[in-house]
């Protein structure tokens, strides 16, 4: 059986389950239970708790800490300075050759437009120019 100490003096544990066939019969044996009246029992009273005692801590070991000893001014020579780098320019740069392709002459050979140019698109005369392309307006939905 389960640890019910922490429910209390008057904790009855519950009733056994009887499995029965009939649903009604177990309703009516639900409710005709009635729980039991708690008894008037003298709880005494809790033991009161042992008083904790207190040890004083001992009193600190003075320990020995001697004095710093004071730094003492010696000499100490600077460093060697550092060789000063010489400076060295870098080598220019070879000449590279450009490439000039040499000038194209225009000839001045006139050449007329021949007589039998058909336009590929048929505009119609109604007094309106046609673009060849339409512009898409794509809008935005919020």
């Amino acid at each position: 059986m389960a640890d019910v100490s922490e429910l209390g003096y008057d904790y009855h544990a519950p009733a056994p389950v009887e499995h029965h066939h009939h649903h009604q019969e177990h309703h009516e044996h639900v409710m005709s239970f009635v729980p039991q009246v708690p008894h008037n029992t003298y709880i005494p009273p809790a033991a009161p708790a042992p008083v904790p005692e207190y040890h004083s801590a001992p009193a600190p070991v003075p320990e020995y800490h001697p004095a710093p000893v004071a730094p003492q001014n010696t000499y100490i020579p600077p460093a060697a300075p550092a060789p000063v780098p010489e400076y060295h320019p870098a080598p220019a740069p070879a000449p590279v050759p450009e490439y000039h392709p040499s000038p194209v002459v225009p000839h001045n050979d006139y050449l007329p437009p021949s007589g039998s140019v058909e336009s590929s698109a048929d505009f119609g005369n109604d007094g309106y120019r046609y673009k060849s392309v339409r512009r898409v307006v794509y809008r935005r939905r919020f």
